[in-house]
């Protein structure tokens, strides 16, 4: 029994397991201590591949890093190797694409930003150039700008109308008496002078309508004019003949028509109350001096323009009258030219 207990031992020993690295020891060598006196393991040679780490048996992975701490290899905010920036922060001079410093613009040479451009050059939109720029040492005053015909207020017939004329002509004024008077007819004819008012304004294109104020004479140094009886003004080696002026004067509504508003050539009448005036150095019954009645009018003219809404010119106009009093009736018929200047 005690015999077989040796080879018993000798076959467990056998069947125990040999680690990879271990090595049989020669024949009259020592084995290698086991255990804590072990010898330690070699250092890796240069070129070879170890193994990955493990973590022993029995032990956790190390857990993750709190919020605030970082791992090796990293660094924490604003703290970075040399060379290295975080985003949006780049070394002085240097700029990330599309960001540039407040006021200024890096750009490669010849581009430039939109709407910004090199001194002295403008790029214009398509369809529009430069005005032309005059040669070096020389100078161009800019040129006026075009009447602007779009402007509904220049050159054109319309708005307030306003007219001052002076007409000058030939006039020829009848007088009848009543036969009490001892006045005989006769008639005031020859140059007339006078003056012409109109004010108003535009109803449509082209037309304007308001209130006509004219007034001309003529004179006459040997007028018939005999003395009344019953005045007894007589002067001793007197006669029956005397200097007067015929006054004719009409008080009316007008129309002025203009075919191209913007243009000067018109024609209009005009209709109203008229007024007959005897004009004479002696006495007499106002009743034999003063007729009232109707009065009308026609005329064309033509103009030029002088600036944005006036106007001058010349206009042909006929004014015939007619009136009659107690003791007088009168008519009159004058063919006038007048210098005209008009606003409208």
């Amino acid at each position: 029994m005690i015999s077989r207990f040796p080879a018993l031992a000798a076959a467990m020993v056998a069947l125990l397991p040999v680690p990879a690295n271990a090595q049989t020891p020669a024949p009259g060598e020592a084995p290698a201590p086991t255990g804590s006196a072990m010898a330690p393991e070699s250092a890796p040679q240069p070129g070879a591949q170890n193994p990955p780490a493990q973590n022993p048996p029995g032990q956790q992975p190390p857990a993750p890093y709190p919020s605030g701490q970082v791992s090796p290899n990293q660094y924490p905010p604003s703290q970075y190797p040399p060379g290295q920036y975080p985003p949006s922060q780049y070394p002085p001079g240097q700029y990330p694409p599309g960001q540039y410093p407040p006021g200024q613009y890096q750009a490669p040479p010849g581009q430039y930003p939109p709407n910004q451009y090199p001194p002295g050059q403008y790029q214009y939109p398509p369809g529009q150039y430069p005005p032309p720029q005059p040669a070096p040492g020389q100078y161009s005053a800019p040129p006026l700008p075009p009447a602007p015909e779009d402007d509904p207020e220049w050159h054109n017939h319309d708005g307030f109308y306003f007219r001052l004329s002076l007409p000058i002509g030939y006039q020829t004024t009848r007088f009848r008496f009543d036969e009490s008077s001892g006045r005989e007819a006769f008639a005031v004819s020859g140059p007339a002078v006078g003056l012409e008012l109109r004010l108003g304004g535009t109803i449509t294109e082209g037309v304007a309508i308001g209130l006509q104020m004219y007034s001309s004479s003529a004179r006459r140094d040997d007028a018939p004019l005999g003395y009344e009886d019953e005045l007894d003004d007589t002067p001793e080696g007197g006669d029956d003949h005397t200097r007067v002026i015929a006054q004719s004067g009409l008080l009316g509504f007008f129309i002025d028509y203009f075919p191209q508003s913007r243009e000067n050539f018109h024609f209009g009448a005009s209709l109203g109350l008229a007024s007959l005036v005897l004009d004479h150095d002696r006495e007499s019954d106002p009743n034999l001096d003063e007729a009232s009645g109707l009065g009308a009018s026609g005329w064309v003219g033509h103009g030029w323009w002088i600036s944005k809404n006036w106007s001058g010119g010349g206009l042909l106009q006929l004014t015939g009258a007619f009136g009659e009093s107690a003791r007088m009736n009168a008519n009159s018929l004058a063919l006038v030219g007048m210098l005209s200047l008009l606003y409208h």
